[in-house]
């Protein structure tokens, strides 16, 4: 090896170990990948979409197969002109996503060994806890015949026992219905009497309410004729409303001068129809006092 070609050696050198330095700083930069998508596109190419932040700036990268075709820092888009400037920080992450790949289809390997493991040991658990139901159903059978031999003892003895009751009962029941008749007769005679007394009382209320029908009917047409009268309303058909009370007087909805409302109170609610009441009403169901 000539003198030439040992220069040429160690420049390279060089240039490898400044190459592999600046890597290695970058990859110690990169403080955060915050997102990574995986995904083959509509011509089966593998596109990869990577967020990371490095001195406090954050990135975005999207691989076209090996081939980066959009970068952006801190939202704002990089001509493609200028991706050089950033070609050992993406070149450090590359490595990092290709690594972190690595240990994820790793980990996926043991994940599907263990998965294996775990329904093998299902399958066996399955078929113990068949075997356990199964001894658990004869246990039950068993238990369940013992159960119902058990209640059809209790159940023989609970007939004999009713049947004694009853008998007990039924004469019980018979002594106690010699007695009710007895008593029933009595009440009968008392029954009566009361059905005489209220048939006599009813009569007296019937008189009653005959006389109170008359009072309602004549001290309608009063009524009717006094508002006529004083020309409140010009005809009986006009009439569809009245009410007064120990405040005030209203036809059809009107209120009266205080003079009309006093003169109807003295003469309707305590003047010579005697009514002990604090309020007649008149509508199109009729006449009606109320308290």
């Amino acid at each position: 090896m000539n003198l030439s070609n040992l220069k040429q050696g160690l420049l390279l050198l060089l240039m490898f170990s400044s190459f592999t330095l600046k890597a290695q700083n970058r990859m110690k930069d990169i403080t955060d990948i915050s997102q990574y998508d995986l995904y083959d596109d509509e011509n089966g190419k593998r596109v990869e979409r990577v967020q990371f932040t490095s001195d406090d700036k954050i990135y975005f990268v999207v691989f076209v197969g090996d081939s980066m075709i959009k970068l952006t820092i801190d939202g704002e888009k990089v001509p493609p002109a200028n991706w050089g400037k950033y070609a050992d920080l993406i070149s450090s992450v590359r490595q990092k996503m290709k690594e972190q790949e690595k240990k994820n289809r790793e980990q996926a390997r043991l994940n599907e060994i263990q998965a294996a493991k775990n329904r093998e040991q299902s399958r066996r658990n399955e078929i113990q806890e068949e075997k356990n139901r199964e001894q658990v159903r004869l246990n039950e059978i068993q238990v369940e015949k013992n159960i119902e031999q058990a209640k059809r003892n209790e159940e023989q003895q609970r007939l004999n026992v009713e049947q004694v009751k009853r008998n007990e009962e039924q004469v019980e029941k018979n002594r106690q219905q010699e007695k009710e008749n007895e008593e029933q007769v009595k009440l009968n005679e008392i029954q009566a009497a009361k059905n005489q007394e209220q048939a006599r009382l009813n009569e007296i209320q019937a008189e009653k309410n005959k006389a109170q029908a008359k009072l309602m009917e004549k001290m309608e047409k009063d009524l009717t004729s006094d508002l006529i009268s004083d020309k409140i309303i010009s005809s009986g058909s006009e009439l569809r409303e009245c009410m007064i009370d120990d405040d005030e007087m209203k036809v059809n909805g009107v209120r009266q001068p205080e003079d009309v409302f006093k003169k109807y109170h003295e003469k309707y609610l305590s003047g010579q129809y005697g009514l002990n009441s604090g309020m007649i009403r008149f509508n199109k169901n009729g006449l009606r006092v109320e308290n």
